[in-house]
């Protein structure tokens, strides 16, 4: 899967609903995949991947970042497994997940 093929399909799953409180700019590092997003008042905005972000979401490949945001993927294995990890935020976290299932 390559970066606009990521785009695209998070930009098709996104849930306005889910997020029309959240106000944050977060990155997708996944390998040699990065993507940036800007979420305001249920908005999904793509960003420069060299926009500074609020939090940072790692993973081993693109095609797994999509399998763990929409839920394809358990995020519990891939957390354990070293598959996926953020810098920090871990509430965001959790609320970025809700966004595209």
């Amino acid at each position: 899967m390559n970066e606009s093929s990521l785009r695209k399909a998070l930009s098709e799953s996104f849930n306005a609903i889910a997020a029309e409180h959240f106000d944050g700019a977060f990155r997708i590092d996944a390998g040699d995949t990065k993507l940036a997003f800007n979420v305001r008042d249920g908005h999904l905005t793509a960003l420069a991947d060299t926009d500074e972000v609020d939090l940072i979401l790692y993973f081993e490949n693109a095609s797994e970042a999509l399998d763990i945001l929409t839920g394809s993927a358990d995020v519990i294995d891939a957390f354990m497994q070293g598959r996926f990890r953020s810098d920090g935020y871990l509430i965001w976290v959790f609320t970025l997940l809700a966004m595209f299932r």
